[in-house]
């Protein structure tokens, strides 16, 4: 009992001076994971005025981070651990986590890589592998889509930066492809006019470049009308549909039974 007595007593006296040193580190720590966080809510609420927003809000999320990183390293400070220990440490565990991690690094310098390139920004109108949609946000590690069926697709950072990327909104003029199957024996010269007055009528189709209304194919017992026409990339999806509609509408007399519209 008396040797217990000793032992928490001795204990005591060396826990009540680290308690005294620990607690300043501790409220540092603390300090850093109210402190990280609040800095980049200040960034998202700028990035919403901001003209670049995913540099704004990639800026954010990496702020946060840094802050609560550096906080960690002045707490071991106070504590008595030297900064050649920190930086050991620091560089240990940051080969251990990017051998762990290395798709998730990828994702990190692909980031970086789109804050630097700016192959897009947040508002811009993107397709990626089989994925269209608005960039609504760009984070540290991914971005994410908005698709036109309201659906939001999470892309991996590396993945924007290594895939094939079709910026849409940089180039608002997109080439717009129908393909017609027309009954053979037919007037094709007379289903190309028919089909170029539906598609001149559509006031979404620019008058430049010109429309081109052209027979693709002929097989065995059918023709293929190809037009191609200019129009507004955020009308195209809209346009294609009406028009096919329209052409089947109106051309369905000179249609073969088994190859619609499509």
């Amino acid at each position: 009992m008396v040797l217990m007595t000793i032992d928490l007593h001795v204990l005591w006296e060396h826990l009540v001076p680290f308690l005294e040193k620990a607690w300043i580190p501790v409220i540092e720590i603390a300090a850093g994971f109210v402190i990280g966080p609040l800095v980049k809510r200040m960034f998202m609420r700028a990035a919403k005025k901001a003209p670049d927003q995913g540099t704004m809000t990639f800026i954010g999320s990496f702020s946060s981070i840094l802050i609560i990183v550096i906080a960690f390293i002045i707490a071991f400070e106070q504590l008595g651990v030297r900064m050649t220990s920190i930086v050991a440490l620091i560089s240990a565990l940051g080969l251990g986590i990017s051998l762990a991690l290395k798709s998730n690094m990828a994702n990190v310098a692909g980031g970086i890589q789109i804050l630097l390139t700016k192959p897009f920004i947040i508002g811009d109108y993107i397709e990626i592998s089989d994925h269209k949609g608005k960039v609504t946000s760009i984070q540290l590690m991914y971005t994410t889509l908005q698709t036109n069926n309201n659906k939001t697709v999470i892309v991996p950072n590396n993945e924007l930066v290594t895939s094939l990327l079709t910026n849409y909104t940089r180039s608002p003029v997109q080439r717009l492809k129908l393909l017609v199957p027309i009954e053979l024996p037919n007037d094709i010269e007379k289903v190309c006019e028919e089909v170029a007055s539906i598609v001149a009528a559509d006031p979404r189709i620019f008058k430049d470049p010109p429309m081109e209304v052209r027979v693709a194919k002929i097989g065995e017992g059918y023709a293929s009308v190809c037009v191609l026409a200019a129009v507004e990339w955020k009308d195209y999806e809209a346009c294609r549909y009406d028009l096919y509609y329209s052409i089947s509408a109106k051309l369905s007399v000179f249609q073969k039974p088994d190859k619609p519209v499509k």
